[in-house]
C-alpha cells in the first residue's frame, strides 16, 4: 500500500510521458522560451527554478554577466523583456557624482562586440586534463577519446564533494534529466561518464535535494555540513 502512494504521488508530481512533455516543449521553445518560462517548468515538470543571487530572490538562475552587452538602460529593458532574472552591469571606472573619470582610457564609451574562440580555460575544464602529457598531439577544439592520466588524490588533504539536484534524490527521474539545472549529480560528485572514479567514501558526500546549483553558494545545510566536516 505504502509504495502505492508513492507511486501515485510520484505521478501526479511529473508528466505522465516526461520524454515526450520535453521533445513537444523543445520543438515549441526550440527557437524563442516562453515570457515566464520558470513558471511553465513549474506547472509542468514540478521543478521550482526560484532561487537568491546576492541574498535577493530571483525567479530562475538565469541573467547576464557583466560585459559589452549591459552598458546601457535599452539593454537592460531588452534584457528585462526577454526574462532574465538578473543582470551584472559593466563597472563604472573611477566615476565621480559629475561624471568624470580619472580612468577614462579604460572606459567603453560604445557598444561593441568581438567573437572569440573559447578560452584555454574552458577548454581544459571541459576535457578535466591536468598533465600537459595529456594534451600533447591534441586539438582542443576537436572531440577525443579519453586519454587523462588517473591522478591520485593529495594524502596530505580530505577531500569531500556536495552535489544539488532539482528532485529529492539522486535517482529521481527529474535529477537524472537535469541534474541541479547545471551539472548531473554523477559529475558533481566525481563518478562522471568519463576518466576514473574519484575515490570519495560515502561520508565525504553530501546531496542537497530540491535544489539546483547557486542554491549550493548559500544554503544553510551547505554551512552546517562544511562546518561538520572541517570540525
Amino acid at each position: 500500500m505504502e509504495n502505492r502512494r508513492t507511486l501515485n504521488s510520484v505521478s501526479r508530481v511529473l508528466p505522465s510521458n516526461p520524454r515526450s512533455q520535453l521533445e513537444r516543449d523543445f520543438e515549441r521553445f526550440k527557437r524563442d522560451l516562453p515570457r515566464d518560462f520558470a513558471s511553465h517548468i513549474r506547472e509542468t515538470y514540478r521543478i521550482d527554478l526560484s532561487a537568491r543571487y546576492l541574498g535577493e530572490p530571483i525567479p530562475h538562475p538565469v541573467g547576464k554577466g557583466s560585459g559589452q552587452l549591459s552598458l546601457n538602460a535599452a539593454q537592460l529593458e531588452t534584457d528585462g523583456d526577454a526574462g532574465l532574472a538578473f543582470v551584472v552591469l559593466k563597472t563604472v571606472i573611477a566615476q565621480n557624482a559629475a561624471g568624470a573619470q580619472s580612468m577614462a582610457a579604460w572606459a567603453i564609451h560604445e557598444t561593441k562586440m568581438k567573437v572569440e574562440r573559447r578560452s584555454a580555460g574552458i577548454r581544459d575544464l571541459g576535457h578535466a586534463y591536468l598533465r600537459d602529457e595529456d594534451w600533447a598531439g591534441h586539438d582542443p577544439e576537436r572531440p577525443w577519446a579519453d586519454t587523462g592520466t588517473p591522478l591520485p588524490l593529495l594524502a596530505s588533504a580530505r577531500h569531500h564533494a556536495i552535489a544539488a539536484t532539482v528532485g529529492p534524490t539522486p535517482g529521481h527521474l527529474s535529477s537524472r534529466l537535469f541534474g541541479d539545472t547545471l551539472v548531473l549529480h554523477p559529475s558533481a560528485v566525481g563518478r562522471g561518464r568519463r576518466g576514473v572514479p574519484l575515490p570519495l567514501a560515502v561520508e565525504d558526500c553530501h546531496h542537497l535535494g530540491g535544489h539546483h546549483h547557486f542554491a549550493l553558494l548559500d544554503h544553510p545545510a551547505v554551512y552546517e555540513r562544511l562546518r561538520s566536516w572541517l570540525a
